[in-house]
């Protein structure tokens, strides 16, 4: 095999000659090259095209090419080089780190700098270089932020890889014009595009944006969705911030996803479609998160409050609760009082306060809403309003006050309205929470079918978990593991960890008091508090899952190990809780 560096050559009409020269062939290279059995390595291709692919085809000889696009040959069979996994390009840190610092290890910091680094290995080699003079820790905190830090190539490598930019820039610079348009135009796109987003925003004719996948500029998965590399796209944003093209990109890419977002759908009612619209917005999150960015920064507040007002259920189901209260604040400041999407905005940040176990909060916003839909005569809001500030009496310890509460917001809402099932649900809730599980069983159950009837996944998600509570509180140990299973799936679907972690596993844990089984109830209950914390605040399991927790925990604790009680204190537990809630499924057979 011959290897044949092409990285300083820029004319095709050169290759021949180069090949000629590597090898010590004489005369005619194809004769030559007849009479041999040979394999040419010829490194870096891509410049030299599509003058190098007629060479290549005429060439008497095995050929392994390596290239940023495809010559395009009838022979010719791809092999895409992926970016290293984790564990490779952590030990390829700790390679070119050991060459600057001797005796180096490599730590967790190093894993989250291959991370970011996309585990492109001219990127990680050059932050290896860094080591010198920063830490772990500034080089992670650092190499996100700028492809500055990215340059100290060693000197004999070529100009063009001495630099994460130059290396970039020589294949921004091989492309024609519509290709550099179209490659910075899709920069606006955070986490990843479809096709009909791509060319709604950017224009994006098919045989261009063919030929930035060619060009491993833009990446494909096998769902089809495209995403640039992160180290790419930073310095295809710089690109575009030269250009006249920003503002208007950002624009169509925010109204596209205000598009996406506020299309007509069943999630803010969480129906039967609700699973696939919140997985596809976790796919668009970061495009929403960026769109909402440019809609701040340019005021436009009407179309921020559309957005925020629709995506909310998502960042409730989700779990990202710091972010939607940050975001329905900043809407609530746009908006007209008594409007559609003033009460939207008030409702979702009063649910996300109160989830959060910021009830104060929560109250203070229910009240506003419930002053705003007395004035202006809106008796479905006045229900509304009363149902949210029923949630956080009961939160703060005010049952009696949350159960009057919730029996007035019936009386404002048609028995059937959607939202009716939520003080219904509520009643049926307190009477579980007082004791009184056949009661509260009866009164769920009527909530069950109703929301069954009117396509309510999340309803029916918590009305699954509150009568396995109730069954398991009562004896009915099969019902329970069968209320837990069905629960457990449609929670899982709709990915509502706080159903997971205050129905599903109290009432399993509930069951494996019941059988004795005292090391593992507390356990259940430790991933469930863990999974609480997860949610941010300090609000435990709500009410019922901490009575849950108290009445557990005072029959098993007296027989545990005092390893177990500090554990089970703490919430301490290694598993993921979707990992957690099947291993438990799985010890309730």
């Amino acid at each position: 095999m011959w290897f044949v560096s092409l990285a300083a050559v820029r004319d095709g009409r050169l290759l021949e000659p180069t090949i000629a020269e590597v090898i010590g062939a004489s005369g005619d290279l194809a004769e030559w090259l007849r009479q041999k059995r040979m394999l040419l390595l010829l490194d870096n291709l891509e410049q030299l095209l599509p003058t190098a692919a007629t060479v290549v085809a005429s060439l008497e000889a095995h050929v392994l090419a390596t290239s940023r696009e495809r010559l395009n040959l009838s022979g010719e069979y791809e092999y895409p080089v992926p970016p290293l996994a984790v564990p490779d390009a952590v030990a390829l840190f700790e390679r070119r780190a050991r060459q600057f610092k001797p005796g180096f290890e490599a730590d967790d910091d190093v894993a989250e700098v291959v991370r970011k680094l996309d585990g492109l290995p001219l990127a990680i080699e050059l932050a290896a270089a860094r080591i010198k003079i920063l830490t772990t820790r500034q080089i992670a905190d650092r190499v996100a932020q700028s492809l500055d830090l990215l340059t100290g190539g060693t000197r004999d490598a070529p100009d063009r890889q001495r630099t994460l930019r130059a290396t970039v820039d020589w294949s921004y610079r091989l492309l024609v014009d519509d290709e550099q348009r179209l490659f910075l135009h899709l920069a606006v796109f955070a986490g990843g595009f479809d096709l009909d987003a791509a060319e709604r925003v950017s224009g994006a004719a098919l045989d261009d944006l063919q030929a930035l996948v060619d060009k491993s500029l833009i990446r494909q998965t096998e769902s089809g969705r495209f995403f640039m590399l992160q180290t790419i796209r930073e310095f295809a944003l710089e690109q575009l911030r030269s250009t006249a093209d920003e503002d208007e990109t950002k624009a169509r890419h925010a109204a596209h996803y205000a598009d996406v977002v506020t299309a007509p759908g069943p999630l803010l009612e969480l129906g039967p479609a609700a699973p696939d619209v919140l997985n596809q917005f976790e796919l668009e999150h970061n495009n929403v998160r960026a769109a909402l960015a440019y809609l701040s920064e340019t005021a436009d507040g009407q179309t921020l409050a559309r957005i925020v007002c629709r995506f909310w259920p998502f960042w409730w189901l989700r779990v990202h609760l710091d972010e939607g209260r940050r975001w329905l604040d900043t809407a609530l400041t746009y908006l007209e009082p008594a409007t559609d999407l003033h009460f939207a905005a008030l409702e979702g940040a009063a649910h996300l306060a109160h989830v959060q176990g910021d009830q104060a909060r929560a109250h203070e916003l229910a009240e506003v809403f419930l002053r705003t839909a007395r004035g202006s005569g809106d008796d479905r809001g006045v229900g509304i309003a009363l149902h949210l500030m029923a949630n956080a009496a009961i939160a703060s310890g005010a049952i009696e006050q949350g159960m009057a509460l919730d029996e007035e917001s019936l009386e404002h809402l048609d028995a059937r309205d959607r939202y009716s099932r939520y003080p219904r649900s509520g009643l049926g809730y307190l009477a579980i929470l007082a004791g009184d599980y056949e009661r509260g069983a009866e009164l769920i159950a009527e909530v069950l079918e109703f929301d069954r009837e009117v396509g309510d996944v999340e309803g029916v998600a918590n009305d699954l978990g509150l009568l396995a509570i109730a069954a398991a509180q009562i004896g009915q140990e099969s019902e329970a593991i069968r209320l837990i299973r069905e629960c457990a799936t449609v929670a899982a679907e709709l990915g509502h960890t706080q159903v997971l972690g205050n129905r599903v596993l109290p009432a399993a844990a509930l069951i494996f008091a019941r059988r004795g089984d005292a090391s593992r109830a507390v356990a259940v209950l430790s991933a469930a508090r863990r999974a609480a914390r997860a949610r941010g605040g300090d609000h435990g399991l709500g009410p019922l899952g901490d009575a849950v927790y108290q009445q557990v925990w005072q029959a098993t604790a007296p027989t545990l190990e005092p390893g177990l009680v500090s554990s089970g204190k703490s919430g301490a537990h290694d598993l993921e809780l979707d990992s957690f809630v099947d291993e438990t499924l799985r010890a309730l057979d």
